[in-house]
């Protein structure tokens, strides 16, 4: 979902609507004329209208961001369909909100969302996907204005009411005493390739004596190549489980086989390792006020979009894979 916490990467709720895969899903002001002139209904929220075409825009681009990850075949389809329309609703519920506290964005601030969330693309990237997702640079912006929007009114309304005290960070850190101890590190450096025989060659020219930050500027697909690949110091908890135990194997200056992930074979290689070590309180507090600040925004989270869905009238209509696929 939009709003979930459920991948080991993901930022706090809100923080995804700027994600750039927020970016592919289409909205209500976006439809072919064919959409305008008969829309087929999937639902009305608080007499707001959400169409089938939406939908299918939404699943299409989940689909393409799982990427097989998630599951093939109609049992994986039908489940990413439900979790497509309860992401749809959430998000319809939070802007039809935010227009009654009389929030809004303005063109200025889309400009800047869109102007950092595309910078990285390669033009004839950019373009080619958006042809294949069938959207347009104005759709895009008009989805991002909603997303914001949204981010807007649950910074207001529900994080910058949450608060952390002294006394909630006293008491955080006593029953959970493990945070008085720094974890283990690796400073974590990556090469990206598209293949084997990339992968291999990379481990042959680490062998004849070429460094890491060399072969990794030179051979990279990464957008961190430049810098060598560091990812920079990392701990165990940073990472998925089966990435963080493979990485937290390896020896000082040694490369990892290669793993295949979404956006190609990654090689990795720690070139440091920082063992574990106390903390003072001092140190070890604003770890602890992060942690508590995140759990508080979660609940808060929850709790708002459960109020908003009880007070809601949701009409929902039957949507079939037929009609999305």
């Amino acid at each position: 979902m939009l709003l979930s916490f459920r991948r080991p990467w993901a930022a706090p709720r809100c923080a995804l609507f700027l994600s750039l895969l927020a970016l592919w899903a289409g909205n209500a002001c976006h439809r072919s004329a064919p959409d305008v002139a008969a829309p087929v209904l999937a639902a009305r929220i608080n007499g707001s209208v959400l169409t089938v075409p939406e939908v299918s825009r939404h699943f299409h681009r989940r689909r393409l961001e799982q990427d097989g990850a998630g599951g093939v075949g109609r049992e994986a389809d039908a489940l990413l369909l439900q979790q497509t329309l309860a992401d749809l609703t959430e998000r319809r519920l939070l802007t039809l909100a935010a227009r009654q506290q009389h929030l809004a964005v303005f063109s200025a601030e889309v400009d800047v969302a869109w102007r950092q969330l595309t910078h990285k693309w390669d033009p004839q990237a950019l373009t080619e996907t958006l042809a294949k997702l069938r959207l347009s640079p104005l759709a895009i912006k008009e989805d991002l204005r909603e997303s914001l929007l949204a981010q807007k009114y649950l910074r207001a309304m529900v994080l910058d009411r949450v608060a952390v005290l002294d006394r909630d960070i006293e008491v955080y850190l006593a029953n959970h005493p493990a945070l008085m101890t720094h974890p283990e590190q690796v400073r974590l450096r990556h090469i990206v390739v598209a293949d084997a025989l990339a992968a291999k060659g990379v481990a042959d020219s680490l062998r004849r004596g070429e460094t890491f930050k060399d072969v990794a500027a030179a051979r990279s697909l990464a957008a961190d190549a430049s810098s060598g690949g560091d990812l920079g110091l990392v701990h165990k908890e940073a990472l998925p489980p089966t990435l963080a135990k493979m990485v937290f194997a390896l020896k000082v200056r040694t490369l990892s086989a290669p793993v295949q992930m979404g956006d190609g074979m990654h090689l990795f290689y720690v070139s440091e390792r920082m063992a574990e070590r106390p903390l003072t309180l001092a140190q070890a507090r604003p770890r602890a006020e992060a942690i508590l600040r995140r759990e508080k925004e979660s609940a808060a989270l929850a709790e708002h979009l459960h109020a908003l869905r009880k007070a809601a009238t949701i009409e929902p209509h039957e949507v079939t894979l037929e009609q999305i696929l």
